[in-house]
């Protein structure tokens, strides 16, 4: 999982612009899929009935994560970046609203599979009139391997 990567919105932005096309609808969820290259990219938009900065808050904290993912164990907050700085390196029209590197911890997803760490990157911020969490590994002096996990 050291070099795992994800990407989360939420948004008001219309789902098929950017080359986002539908796919389907499922249990409310209107799923798109978008053709980069060699990629496929998949989201998923559903309507919330709650503020934005809530269900940011919620994604992004241990507790309320813990609540939707049962294998995270722990998650420690290695290093906490400027939002500042990092509004300045990605460039104009993005408010970035927190950007954290973010040690994580699972239990085993099922007996005879080892618990799985990852040192990852975590960022939200708004743009375009919606809410990106993006999620990416990266290496970090205070995270050496860590012999207990694959």
């Amino acid at each position: 999982l050291r070099d795992g990567h994800a990407v989360m919105t939420a948004s008001g932005i219309p789902g098929e612009i950017g080359g986002w096309m539908h796919h389907g609808t499922k249990k409310g969820c209107q799923q798109y899929l978008q053709k980069d290259g060699s990629k496929l990219n998949s989201k998923g938009v559903v309507d919330l009935p709650y503020q934005m900065e809530d269900v940011l808050s919620f994604m992004t904290s241990p507790e309320g994560r813990k609540t939707t993912d049962e294998l995270l164990k722990r998650e420690t907050v290695v290093q906490t970046l400027d939002p500042r700085a990092v509004e300045a390196e990605l460039g104009g029209g993005v408010q970035v609203l927190n950007c954290e590197i973010v040690y994580v911890e699972t239990h085993r997803p099922f007996p005879g599979v080892s618990p799985r760490d990852a040192c990852v990157i975590r960022c939200t911020y708004l743009h375009q009139g919606g809410a990106v969490v993006c999620i990416s590994g990266v290496e970090h002096p205070e995270v050496p391997v860590n012999p207990k996990y694959v």
